[in-house]
């Protein structure tokens, strides 16, 4: 009785807390203005069909994230009010997604666990600001990985025979193989290194399949990965890829080997992994310690480490890409599978046996711990990203004037606030130059309707 009772109050928790965090992060999403790239898209397109010439435009000259970008544009051509609530929903969707990865099973989902991982997104997300709460970033990153995350999980629920909310055997199987192809070919086609990690996470779970639980792959997983490979090759192929490289880096960086590129790139990925995301790796040190010291458990263990190592390559693959492992935006989807991974370490309390209270006391402790740093983390970081955002809405508001009184030539000051941490839309990046036709003060023209130039004026 007792047990039942406990199972309906869980069930009724899930969904508060799903709004609840919604509503959080709707108004986080709120506060966060448009910066940088925004201001070149915002209320641009007057339907669907110029986005997708954009894409088609930007993947021969630019870059191959034609998901991610047209999701960004898309996202800046919709209502105000409704792409702050859809990216926020989006948000709880992946800690929802997370989630679901990391129980066992999904009738018996665990609140506790779900403010965990919540809280674990806060803390542990790189660059949050650029990838939650900026529709560029977001985008190309917290919608992209989102798809990624939908097409691994049912791979997931065959390979360790998870218990979902439904029969999972009721849809035909040849149906499934060719449902799964368009979501495969997006989440193929979302980010160069997540989706890497994606089909790595994937090849391993049907070698898994096929040697040890000596299950036959259904058609289904094999058309998936056929269509993310597909969609993944559409993507690192585009010849936009090298005209970006080039304009960025320079002709001097196609001199240099490869070799002395990917050593290089190791370094500068290690270096940032240690100065930026150390709690991330002294809490997967941890998670480690105790899965083999308290719970351990076969399946566990296989869950844990797969997904750390699907997140350690897809971060370290970086280290032969000409840009991204700075870790910034880039770290995102290689963090989430890492989070992924600590968190399928960590058993629900009721998965331990009562007489077990060592081990069901420490769920608890690390659980709370992960909620009570998030709260301390929390109020800094909201501090930064309001006072910064106030920042550059005053910007705005003063170039709104100044246009409107006719004066299309502008010399503004430095802002009065420069952030300080990863949870603001601006930290850490370009501001106005002395250069109006530079990036982004050629942004700003495009947004402000009647502004012919802009410059920054250090003197003020």
């Amino acid at each position: 009785m007792l047990a039942t009772k406990s199972k309906q109050v869980s069930k009724l928790w899930l969904p508060i807390i799903f709004i609840l965090q919604w509503l959080l992060v709707a108004g986080l999403n709120f506060l966060a203005p448009l910066f940088d790239d925004d201001l070149y898209m915002a209320q641009r397109y007057s339907s669907f069909a110029p986005i997708i010439d954009a894409a088609k435009y930007e993947y021969y000259n630019w870059n191959g994230r034609s998901i991610g970008q047209t999701i960004f544009r898309s996202l800046l051509n919709i209502p105000w009010p409704m792409y702050k609530i859809l990216n926020a929903l989006v948000f709880c969707i992946l800690t929802f997604l997370i989630l679901l990865y990391t129980s066992k099973n999904w009738r018996q989902l665990s609140p506790l666990r779900y403010m965990g991982i919540i809280a674990a997104s806060w803390l542990f997300f790189p660059a949050f600001g650029q990838t939650i709460l900026w529709a560029a970033g977001s985008g190309n990153y917290l919608w992209t990985t989102v798809l990624i995350l939908a097409m691994g999980l049912p791979y997931l629920v065959r390979t360790f025979d998870i218990q979902t909310f439904t029969d999972k055997h009721r849809v035909n199987g040849w149906l499934k193989a060719l449902f799964i192809l368009p979501l495969g070919l997006l989440a193929g086609w979302s980010n160069e290194n997540t989706s890497g990690g994606l089909i790595m996470a994937i090849l391993l779970m049907l070698l898994y399949q096929l040697i040890f639980a000596k299950n036959k792959p259904a058609i289904w997983e094999y058309t998936g990965l056929m269509a993310t490979v597909f969609g993944f090759l559409m993507l690192i192929t585009a010849p936009g890829n090298a005209v970006r490289t080039a304009a960025t880096l320079g002709a001097s960086y196609q001199k240099i080997s490869i070799v002395t590129r990917t050593l290089t790139g190791i370094k500068n990925v290690t270096v940032s992994l240690g100065k930026l995301h150390y709690p991330l790796l002294i809490t997967i040190v941890v998670a480690i310690i105790l899965l083999h010291t308290l719970w351990y458990n076969k399946d566990r263990m296989l869950k844990t480490y797969l997904w750390l190592l699907c997140g350690f390559a897809t971060l370290y693959v970086l280290a032969v890409s000409p840009l991204g492992a700075d870790g910034g935006r880039s770290f995102f989807g290689g963090i989430v599978f890492l989070i992924i991974g600590i968190f399928s370490s960590i058993p629900d309390r009721a998965d331990l046996p009562t007489s077990d209270q060592r081990s069901r006391l420490t769920v608890l402790i690390v659980q709370d711990l992960f909620i009570l740093l998030a709260i301390v983390a929390f109020i800094p970081g909201f501090k930064d990203l309001y006072q910064s955002s106030s920042a550059l809405r005053t910007r705005y508001t003063y170039i709104q004037k100044e246009v409107k009184a006719g004066h299309t030539h502008l010399k503004v000051p430095p802002l009065y606030y420069y952030p300080h941490t990863k949870y603001a839309v601006n930290y850490d990046s370009q501001d106005l130059t002395t250069n109006p036709k530079e990036f982004p003060n050629d942004g700003y023209i495009v947004y402000f309707k009647g502004l012919k130039s802009i410059v920054i004026d250090r003197g003020k």
